[in-house]
């Protein structure tokens, strides 16, 4: 018995694409190395007590100007 393949394969060649569907294991895997990231900031933090607060560091104050 021979199947057709046209009959069998969910996938139509007529132009009409279906919607996109959702990629779960990239989106798993997105959260899971957002998890580790934080994870490793904590453990840094943890490490280094007292140093970054939190707070980006303040950029170089200008240099005074001589005008009186």
């Amino acid at each position: 018995m021979r199947f057709n393949r046209r009959a069998v394969s969910s996938h139509s060649n007529d132009g009409d694409d279906p919607l996109a569907t959702p990629n779960y294991s990239y989106e798993k895997r997105q959260r899971e190395l957002a998890k580790k990231r934080k994870a490793e900031e904590k453990r840094q933090r943890k490490l280094n007590p007292g140093k970054g607060d939190g707070e980006p560091a303040p950029a170089e104050a200008p240099p005074p100007s001589d005008q009186k």
